[in-house]
């Protein structure tokens, strides 16, 4: 607002109504508010994401089962223990059955 009527932007409005704008941004714009709302919205979209690469990376491992790939190149593919890998392996033959 200073730099407004340094400028030369509105100075007239923004002298006679200076305390009437300040409180208009106080009430728009929260700082803190603006910040949380941003985590959020990060948050919300890096589960969307997660869940997706999961979803993709599930039926890598069920294709790989399928083609009776090793239970230990699974689990070092990707990134699981072998008891993971083995519990998949169960869990397959158990729903194909």
């Amino acid at each position: 607002m200073n730099e407004c009527i340094i400028e030369g932007i509105m100075p007239e409005f923004f002298e006679q109504y200076r305390n009437e704008v300040e409180s208009m941004f106080t009430l728009i714009y929260d700082d803190e508010m603006a910040k949380k709302v941003a985590r959020e919205e990060g948050k919300e979209e890096g589960r969307e994401e997660g869940k997706e690469l999961g979803i993709a990376e599930s039926l890598e491992i069920l294709q790989s089962l399928k083609d009776n790939k090793p239970t230990h190149e699974i689990a070092s593919k990707y990134a699981v223990s072998i008891e993971q890998s083995e519990k998949f392996r169960l869990y397959t033959a158990t729903v194909s059955a």
